[in-house]
């Protein structure tokens, strides 16, 4: 059966909830929050999502569980770049231990990054929080890009060609709260 946009979107954020909670399932009440609805939406929604066969629950709290093999979780996982160097190509770049779960659609040719600095606090990025950005994606004027520093990442608007400027990637997204999405690399190394 067909899902209406609204229905698909439930549906990733149910699957992207259980894969970051360690399975455990959103209630109806964490549903309608993340959407701005109201519960008894969330339900109605949760209920023909039921109807049509890709989830079940029952009356109990966090009681959803996927049906359709096409959202079971398969997770991956981006390198977290301490720094980027500008005389070395991706496979050279100085990984830190750690990296990042994201969901299977994340574009493929992506990394992940820290932000270095409050330099971009008027645009509402602050340093700490976690970036995600595209390998060698063609910027244009106006995005945000991910430049290497002597000393790390930099983060900065890309407002043309500049040819004393490496652009390693294109920022996709930022987060501010991702500690639970981010794994030691030997840990996720020794579990496969």
């Amino acid at each position: 059966m067909t899902l209406t946009a609204k229905q698909f979107a439930l549906l990733e954020f149910v699957t992207e909830f259980i894969t970051l909670h360690g399975g455990m399932a959103p209630t109806v009440h964490e549903c309608a929050l993340h959407f701005g609805k109201s519960d008894s939406t969330m339900q109605a929604h949760l209920t023909i999502l039921a109807r049509k066969g890709y989830l079940h629950r029952t009356t109990q709290a966090r009681s959803i569980t996927l049906r359709d093999p096409r959202f079971f979780n398969v997770l991956r996982y981006l390198p977290l770049l301490k720094k980027l160097d500008e005389s070395r190509d991706l496979a050279e770049q100085d990984v830190s231990d750690y990296m990042l779960c994201v969901l299977p659609r994340t574009r493929k040719n992506c990394f992940a990054f820290l932000v270095p600095d409050d330099s971009l606090h008027d645009v509402g990025i602050f340093e700490g929080d976690l970036g995600i950005a595209e390998w060698c994606a063609v910027p244009e004027a106006g995005e945000l890009v991910v430049t290497g520093t002597p000393n790390g990442i930099r983060i900065t608007h890309f407002f043309g060609r500049d040819p004393f400027q490496r652009v390693f990637g294109v920022v996709l997204s930022i987060r501010r709260s991702y500690r639970e999405m981010i794994f030691p690399a030997k840990d996720l190394k020794n579990s496969r």
